[in-house]
């Protein structure tokens, strides 16, 4: 179905689905999550206990930290997800 330019999305249902999709991809295939992101994009990630974690700038450095992070066979339960506007 093509949607008129004047639809209106619902974006808490677009974030839902693009953060199941993310997390099932980390889970599941982690050497293609970096395709989620583009040549200039950063990528910060650091777990509750750390204080201090690198940002990760381009697809390299972001895939070298995806495959690092060791996520694959894990599982996500998605309970809540937020989203902010794009810069």
């Amino acid at each position: 179905t093509t949607s008129s330019p004047n639809a209106k999305f619902n974006v808490t249902d677009i974030v839902f689905h693009f953060g199941r999709e993310y997390y099932n991809m980390l889970c599941c295939e982690p050497e293609r999550l970096f395709h989620f992101y583009g040549k200039h994009s950063h990528m910060l990630h650091c777990t509750e206990e750390e204080t201090e974690a690198p940002v990760c700038v381009g697809l390299e450095e972001i895939n070298q930290r995806i495959m690092q992070m060791r996520y694959n066979g894990t599982r996500v339960v998605i309970v809540s997800i937020d989203c902010q506007p794009s810069m």
